[in-house]
């Protein structure tokens, strides 16, 4: 199974009605979602990393996804 990069991982999050073409073809709409999605996803990790049991978290969010 392929696991994609960031980018894509962002793209999937931001546009869940899919997105086929390059990041250099994005309408100024779906910009400023994958924006948005961005920072969003960034705050959240910022601010799970203050927990204790961050890595597990983490890795158990990850094997959800990879599952769903």
């Amino acid at each position: 199974m392929m696991v994609p990069n960031w980018r894509g991982l962002l793209l999937r999050l931001a546009l869940p009605d899919g997105y086929q073409g390059g990041l250099a073809g994005l309408s100024s709409d779906d910009e400023q979602k994958l924006i948005g999605m961005l920072f969003d996803q960034l705050g959240e990790f910022l601010a799970a990393r203050e927990s204790a049991d961050v890595l597990l978290k983490i890795y158990d969010a990850y094997l959800k996804w990879l599952r769903h």
